[in-house]
């Protein structure tokens, strides 16, 4: 370029077109990489997530594994869940084990009485521990949406993955207190009057008796992970007392499915 003067004048900045469509100026020509044709950062590979597929393993730039794995899959989880209340499924035997007295005529055991009703089940699990098969301390409210037993627990949980995380199993047990009925009011007592009995009758055809405020909880779940901070479990929850505390240990099952979320950043 000249000027009016015919002197040439050499301009003190060039500007080209990059192949990855930034502007720069010509001097940072020298510091073009042959990676910026593909649009690749040279940012350390602590400082961005680019992922790459190796077989059935996901892994990052930062090298976490599945879903950045070794963080967030330890991280503690809050979970929602809607169970069939008194569903008396048992992994363990085909039928439920009644210890109970001989009964009456017209009386009548077991926790069917408080079937075809849904809970609402809220968990919480705390990051895997640091000791025998790292558990998880669990705690749980369970609510019946049909005016049935409610129950809290507290207790523990180990699980084992499989499939590169994709596919987790776990088993727990807790201790668990209801609001329910220990013992159901007897409508066959003496010098009852006939609404106290019509009372007690319709409690004792609509509630179970537990035979003990206190419970265990046993537990179990199958879990599938459908993205980085999201699974689907469908569980298993079982309260009695073994006999432990009295004769009376009808026991209750209940088993539905479980939404999850991992926290953590």
């Amino acid at each position: 370029m000249r000027t009016s003067a015919g002197k040439a004048q050499t301009p003190s900045k060039m500007i080209f077109f990059l192949p990855d469509r930034s502007w720069a100026p010509r001097r940072a020509y020298k510091d073009f990489k042959p990676a910026n044709w593909q649009g690749i950062s040279h940012e350390p590979s602590e400082k961005r997530r680019v992922g790459r597929s190796d077989g059935a393993r996901l892994h990052f730039g930062d090298g976490t594994g599945l879903f950045g794995r070794s963080r967030l899959l330890a991280g503690s989880e809050i979970a929602v869940g809607v169970l069939e209340h008194a569903a008396n499924f048992h992994p363990l035997s085909g039928r439920m084990t009644l210890d109970m007295p001989t009964r009456r005529i017209g009386r009548i055991y077991g926790a069917k009485k408080e079937n075809c009703t849904a809970d609402v089940q809220f968990t919480y699990r705390s990051p895997p521990l640091n000791f025998f098969l790292k558990p998880r301390l669990t705690a749980k409210i369970q609510v019946s949406t049909g005016g049935a037993t409610n129950f809290a627990s507290f207790g523990q949980e180990w699980r084992q993955d499989t499939l590169h995380g994709w596919l987790y199993g776990q088993a727990g047990i807790g201790i668990a207190v209801h609001d329910g009925y220990s013992f159901t009011p007897d409508p066959y007592a003496h010098d009852l009057t006939a609404s106290e009995v019509h009372r007690r009758r319709q409690i004792s055809s609509r509630r179970t008796s537990f035979g003990s405020p206190v419970l265990f909880n046993p537990n179990a779940s199958i879990g599938v992970r459908v993205s980085e901070r999201w699974a689907v479990e469908a569980s298993w929850e079982h309260f009695s007392h073994a006999g432990l505390f009295s004769k009376r240990n009808p026991g209750i099952d209940n088993i539905g499915l479980r939404l999850v979320r991992t926290l953590g950043r």
